[in-house]
């Protein structure tokens, strides 16, 4: 993968790739963030884990937890500045639509302003993330230096 360098010119987009958001993915990272056990009776009334419960309030499924997609895109964000996102980087994330299981979600970050300070180069990105039907599901920002 390309890594981000000083001279990357403002409006230019940042490479991704679509990434998918499996039903067990899903209840993985659930488990994970939450600190119980597949094994545990605590899955009852999850709008994660539980079919059955996320239709009683609603939904047609299970959702993907927001902090999901939050890491995926952090995930990009590493791959790409490595430290640079890692040491005083920050995004932030508004979540607009639920992801369901088997969603693929495309990222796309721009960067939209460009700063000098020192010997280094803070890049301030829009980002906005699309399902399979370009239906817009996330939007936010995220900071990141090439030092």
């Amino acid at each position: 993968m390309k890594k981000a360098t000083k001279d990357m010119l403002i409006g230019s987009k940042l490479p991704t790739d679509p990434f998918n958001l499996s039903r067990e993915s899903i209840a993985s990272f659930h488990y994970m963030i939450s600190g119980i056990e597949a094994s545990d009776n605590d899955i009852k009334d999850s709008i994660h884990l539980d079919p059955e419960f996320a239709r009683s309030v609603g939904l047609p499924d299970v959702i993907a937890d927001g902090a999901q997609t939050s890491a995926e895109i952090s995930r990009i964000l590493t791959d790409y500045f490595g430290d640079g996102f890692l040491e005083g980087g920050c995004l932030f994330t508004k979540f607009i639509k639920p992801v369901y299981p088997d969603y693929t979600l495309k990222v796309d970050i721009q960067i939209e302003c460009k700063s000098e300070e020192g010997d280094a180069v803070r890049y301030d990105m829009d980002i906005s993330c699309t399902n399979q039907d370009d239906l817009l599901v996330l939007v936010g920002n995220a900071t990141a230096w090439v030092r």
